[in-house]
């Protein structure tokens, strides 16, 4: 549900592929860590990992401080579901092979339309406008009389769309989508939940449905800005199940969840698949079953980053928000993803050892169970229209039409029952 290759590459490329050259002073430790390459269950260095975390909670414009207080196993709730507001809202990933935000989801028409003439657009009943696709009703809103916006998300991210630098399209898979961009939006943007009429620079009437916004945003969103992501682990290119990704930290991990959703009340996203394909779901919720673990071993010892004088098991369950239809969410959610009554709602199950100093400060851990891919975080607008890559894109990666503060001004009208 994230397209594949370079248009991940330039998502993470600001974290990502930062903290694997970067090298990190800290304190002295016991040991060092051979690498997640030979060990994977034991995740990325922890210290390494902790950095982008406070980087996260930095952007987010949370207290840095909470990581490091985190590390204390006391610190935050041990279960804790965010509530009301502070859910995400849900949406759908809008499918490339589809048409993604060209698809004119309301009549089940994806993309395979003739571009519209204006002349054409002057003969449409007002019911005719309203089931347009969402691409389609911003280039009348913008007043775009060549339909820029929706010629871009055919050829660019469309069914039929690929590498633009190589020339070569291809036949997207059911997979790829904007779930990478809903997920952003709907931890971030404010959600749509009624339809507004706005008129066009040639005094048309457009109305957009919150899902036509919900669709724009999880394209304002595919790209985000360098500045405002940051990222933990990071994504495997194998299509096996014996692949050995570099996975996040579990240690770390457990500090996000208590520090990220249980104390300052926001989620995060998620890759749930350990493959190739990437599957961005939205952590909302955790409950989290602590006993004791048993003596470390020395293996143990080799990849924490202090002496370790005692392990704990934990038993995780995580609230996870993934895919739901279009349809259902044309309207308000985020009650309903808070009281788990609306699709695309799941419990995903994790369990992991962590181990902790002399001080009871964690220093590092295990995973004993499949692990996340890797976990990210953005904030505040989305990045698409403005996002540039000279090698991978020749310039501008995403689509330079859909102004993200314009967009963001929409949904907030949109946001208002009144």
């Amino acid at each position: 549900m994230l397209q594949l290759g370079s248009r991940f590459r330039l998502l993470l490329s600001a974290a990502v592929t930062t903290s694997l050259f970067t090298t990190v002073v800290s304190t002295p430790i016991t040991a060092r860590a051979k690498g997640p390459k030979e060990y994977p269950e034991y995740g990325m260095d922890f210290n390494n990992e902790l950095k982008w975390l406070r980087s996260a909670f930095l952007i987010s414009g949370f207290d840095t401080k909470v990581p490091d207080d985190a590390r204390t196993l006391s610190y935050g709730p041990t279960s804790y579901t965010l509530q009301g507001n502070e859910a995400p809202w849900a949406g759908n990933y809008y499918p490339m092979l589809h048409g993604g935000v060209a698809n004119r989801w309301q009549t089940g028409i994806k993309s395979d339309y003739d571009i519209l003439s204006w002349d054409q657009v002057a003969l449409l009943a007002p019911e005719e406008l309203r089931l347009l696709s969402p691409a389609e009703k911003w280039d009348l809103f913008k007043g775009y009389t060549d339909f820029r916006t929706t010629q871009f998300e055919r050829k660019e991210r469309g069914p039929f769309s690929g590498d633009s630098k190589m020339q070569k399209a291809t036949r997207r898979e059911m997979w790829e989508g904007f779930c990478n961009g809903i997920r952003g939006a709907g931890l971030n943007a404010p959600e749509p939940v009624r339809s507004i009429t706005v008129m066009s620079p040639q005094g048309i009437a457009i109305t957009f449905e919150p899902s036509d916004i919900k669709a724009l945003l999880g394209a304002s969103y595919f790209y985000t800005h360098p500045k405002r992501f940051n990222a933990i682990g990071e994504r495997s290119f194998k299509d096996d199940k014996k692949s050995d990704p570099k996975r996040p930290n579990p240690a770390v991990f457990d500090i996000a969840l208590r520090g990220f959703i249980g104390t300052m009340k926001k989620g995060f996203v998620i890759d749930t698949d350990p493959r190739y394909q990437v599957w961005n779901e939205t952590v909302f919720g955790y409950q989290r079953e602590v006993s004791d673990a048993g003596q470390p071993t020395s293996r143990d010892q080799d990849h924490a980053s202090d002496t370790i004088a005692r392990k704990i098991k934990v038993k995780l369950k995580l609230d996870m928000l993934g895919e739901s239809s279009i349809e259902e969410t044309n309207r308000a959610t985020r009650d309903l993803v808070s009281s788990k009554s609306i699709g695309g709602v799941s419990v995903e199950k994790y369990e992991y050892e962590l181990f902790l100093n002399q001080e009871d400060l964690l220093v590092g851990g295990k995973w004993k169970s499949k692990a996340p891919d890797f976990a990210w975080w953005t904030a505040g607008p989305g990045g698409d229209d403005t996002y540039v890559d000279e090698v991978v894109c020749e310039g501008n990666c995403g689509n330079t039409n859909i102004n993200a503060e314009e967009l963001f001004e929409l949904a907030r009208q949109a946001s208002s029952l009144n």
